[in-house]
């Protein structure tokens, strides 16, 4: 029988080692929206934030495939969450994931978009039979705001002068980053548990402008483009501890 451990809320399938619960819990607490999936697609951790984000509870989710959940559709209103999907099948393959713009409903059966970054944690004792693949995880906030004013800009662009979206940014592929200093490294931990700047000021007894300058040089370093990107960099190549 399939037990929950209910104090991280993470759904133990004995497909997930402990480093990957540890990495699970070390995440559990942010104000974004997080759920990892394993390598069948079932849920296997739900956070808080997805349930303030989404309306499902950890017990509405966990134990379900992730496309059931979902339902995701892109900007050209492609179906993108399903069996198979790429997000899995770059993880399987341990290939970059991209990172998207997917629509949403609720529990409540309102439409949302979300900004969604993945990443994907290994075994770190590979079984030939079992594969690499412990978990895929998910972080998303609600981007519905930003969206609906992005689209509305992108027609009217369109109607001037003819100008089309850009593609969606894709988190980049590993790269040898530039080694971040011990408080660079406080400050991403921070960003990872969900704080803002002035979170992150605050805990660190610096001024907001020293975090933002903090922050900027993270993303240079790791060659992202924001601060969800960032998070799900360090996370899937261990730059900072998970404990």
């Amino acid at each position: 029988m399939i037990q929950p451990v209910s104090s991280a809320g993470i759904l133990v399938t004995g497909k997930l080692i402990m480093e990957t619960i540890q990495l699970l819990k070390s995440i559990s607490n942010t104000t974004d929206g997080v759920f990892a999936v394993d390598e069948d697609q079932r849920i296997v951790h739900w956070n808080e934030g997805g349930e303030r984000i989404l309306g499902y509870t950890y017990q509405d989710a966990v134990g379900r495939f992730c496309y059931d959940i979902m339902r995701g559709i892109d900007q050209s209103s492609r179906q993108v969450c399903y069996l198979g999907c790429p997000v899995i099948d770059c993880a399987r393959s341990g290939s970059p994931t991209p990172g998207q713009d997917v629509k949403v409903k609720t529990k409540d059966g309102s439409n949302r978009w979300l900004g969604v970054v993945h990443t994907y944690l290994e075994r770190e004792n590979k079984d030939r039979n079992r594969g690499h693949l412990a978990a895929v995880v998910h972080i998303f906030r609600d981007a519905t705001e930003g969206m609906e004013a992005k689209r509305t800009l992108e027609r009217v662009s369109k109607e001037v002068s003819g100008y089309s979206s850009p593609d969606a940014v894709k988190e980049p592929e590993v790269h040898q980053h530039e080694e971040l200093t011990d408080r660079e490294q406080q400050v991403v931990g921070l960003l990872a548990q969900g704080e803002g700047t002035y979170g992150i000021a605050k805990k660190l007894m610096i001024s907001n402008a020293t975090a933002r300058n903090h922050i900027q040089n993270i993303l240079v370093k790791l060659n992202v483009h924001n601060r969800l990107e960032a998070v799900a960099y360090v996370l899937r190549n261990r730059v900072i501890d998970s404990d």
